[in-house]
């Protein structure tokens, strides 16, 4: 089934910047050729950069993006060694896989985790331009193969005086709908055309294969219509096999070519479409099919994430929106002892009603709705009417909620589609925004304190070594401890502790000069990597346990293990 691989990225966030140049480089040399259709030297150079990106990826293994690049070098070969069979939508396809491969990219980054099925319809786009055959879901994710399989409820077929004639009416009246699917033309109605063009003509046919395909399609567009399955580039490659399917029905109406792999991908996407319409259901009984282990709109929740606003984006927005609300909290401060007047909430309304728009447009539908019920509150008392201590604190609550959501938000948690709107979850919510904020807060203050530290020991060299620079460093890295211990960073709390035992040894005792040096730089590779530790905490709440093991290793070779 699909798959979400965890990946570390500690090792791709070294490279991070160099590959994002790599393929913005890449991208900007390929743009230059749209602009400038005679410019062939601007692909050579768009390969060449993006040659680069794929010793990278090569290297990194990032599932999922290697597969994309190679395939987008393949195109740019055939364009550069063909220049006359360049078409628009070659140059579509590949401008489409230059815009998906940096947010993909991203998303593996932001996330800690790869899903290689996101990127598939930019492979398979790219395949469709060059006329080769497209690669199916089922076997991008590795679903076993279900060939054999015969759909269980087969009836004999109605009698049809006119059967050729009355396939082929179906035929097209499924081809119009595919086309309008295609376009993405009114979909809803299109896809019910298609549906009733399988469902008309598979009481009329007798052969088990062809049954099934037409069962499995139908089941398909029942997952279609209900919304559970999502109609991608891929998936409709596969309704126009399915079409095929029906082109040889109509030439010989006893019998159709089965393209290979088809059956057990309609099989595939019924099971992660999870729909409880009829055809579904006896496909769910027969195979004894088990909910997947990542269903197609949770899989639609991660394609928005990386097709989304980049994380810089989001966090500039956040940023402002941040400010802008605390501006309000001024003046609900203000009202609260009852010296507002009704002009002081026009600039509130004005705020509420910008922040509630921009919340909406990028899919947090829950604190948006709430700033617009907020609006009309505030609307209200602008009017001159009067405001009650209950209004204000429920104004207050309302805002606090939104705040803990664009902070959570501020911590790399964009699965906007997860944000619920119940009075239970905004409680918690508000609860872990605060703690969330007091943790952060905790780690700033301790990354500062070593970083002090170790300006302390840098100073204590200069000096030629006057141990009155190092003095006040244990009573720094003390206040780092007791932060520490309330975040329950036991490993790290043992290697400050090691740290300041050393510090003492030298206030107490010296250090030889000729080897202080590089004592000095072993104790500073300990801090280094402590500080490294934090700011992986305080990016994504947890960090490479390797890493707190250079720490112990320092500190080993300098004579002072860490406790266990």
């Amino acid at each position: 089934m699909i798959e979400i691989i965890p990946i570390d990225i500690t090792s791709i966030k070294v490279i991070k910047s160099e590959l994002s140049v790599s393929i913005e480089t890449a991208s900007r040399h390929f743009e230059a050729y749209i602009a400038d259709r005679s410019a062939h030297n601007q692909l050579s150079e768009s390969k060449l950069s993006l040659s680069d990106v794929a010793g990278v990826l090569k290297i990194m293994t990032i599932p999922g993006a290697d597969s994309m690049v190679a395939e987008m070098l393949v195109l740019l070969d055939a364009l550069i060694a063909k220049p006359d069979g360049i078409t628009d939508i070659k140059l579509s396809a590949l401008s489409h896989a230059f815009v998906g491969l940096p947010c993909y990219v991203e998303y593996v980054i932001d996330k800690a985790q790869a899903l290689p099925i996101l990127v598939l319809p930019f492979i398979n786009e790219i395949k469709s331009v060059q006329k080769k055959a497209f690669q199916f879901e089922s076997d991008f994710v590795n679903y076993p193969a279900n060939e054999s399989f015969i759909w269980p409820e087969i009836q004999s077929p109605e009698e049809n005086e006119d059967k050729v004639g009355f396939i082929r009416r179906q035929r097209q009246m499924f081809q119009i709908g595919l086309i309008g699917l295609i376009r993405e033309e009114n979909l809803d109605i299109k896809l019910q055309l298609m549906h009733r063009a399988l469902s008309r003509l598979v009481v009329i046919v007798d052969k088990p294969e062809v049954i099934t395909v037409l069962r499995l399609a139908e089941s398909v567009f029942e997952s279609l219509l209900a919304g559970t399955l999502n109609p991608t580039y891929t998936r409709k490659r596969v309704l126009a096999l399915v079409d095929r399917v029906l082109r040889d029905l109509a030439k010989n109406n006893k019998g159709a070519a089965i393209p290979h792999g088809l059956i057990s991908e309609l099989i595939y996407l019924n099971h992660i479409g999870l729909c409880e319409q009829p055809q579904s259901k006896v496909l769910t009984a027969a195979l004894l099919l088990q909910p997947p282990s990542l269903n197609d709109d949770q899989l639609d929740i991660e394609r928005n994430l990386m097709q989304g606003p980049n994380a810089d984006t989001i966090m500039t927005m956040v940023s402002a929106l941040r400010e802008e609300l605390a501006q309000t909290k001024e003046v609900l401060e203000i009202a609260a002892q009852g010296v507002s007047q009704a002009s002081d909430f026009n600039n509130v309304i004005v705020l509420f009603q910008r922040t509630s728009d921009i919340l909406m447009v990028v899919g947090l539908t829950a604190p948006g709705q709430i700033l617009a019920e907020m609006k009309q509150t505030v609307t209200h008392w602008s009017q001159g009417n009067e405001y009650s201590k209950d209004e204000l604190l429920e104004v207050a609550d309302g805002l606090i909620y939104v705040e803990s959501v664009m902070s959570n938000l501020n911590r790399m948690d964009l699965n906007f589609n997860q944000v619920k709107q119940d009075e239970m979850t905004k409680r918690q919510l508000m609860a872990q925004s605060q703690l969330s904020e007091a943790q952060l807060l905790v780690l700033q203050e301790s990354q500062s304190a070593i970083a002090v530290a170790k300006k302390d020991i840098s100073s204590f060299v200069e000096s030629d070594f006057d141990t009155s620079h190092i003095q006040q460093i244990n009573e720094t890295l003390s206040s780092v401890k007791g932060g520490l211990s309330i975040l329950h960073l036991t490993e790290a709390n043992a290697v400050l502790d090691s740290c300041s035992k050393f510090v003492q040894h030298i206030i107490d005792n010296g250090v030889d000069k000729e080897k202080a040096n590089a004592i000095l730089e072993t104790l500073a590779d300990a801090l280094i990597a402590l500080e490294y530790y934090l700011s992986e905490i305080e990016l994504h709440d947890v960090a490479p346990p390797n890493v707190l093991h250079i720490a112990e290793q320092s500190l080993e070779s300098l004579g002072f293990s860490v406790a266990k």
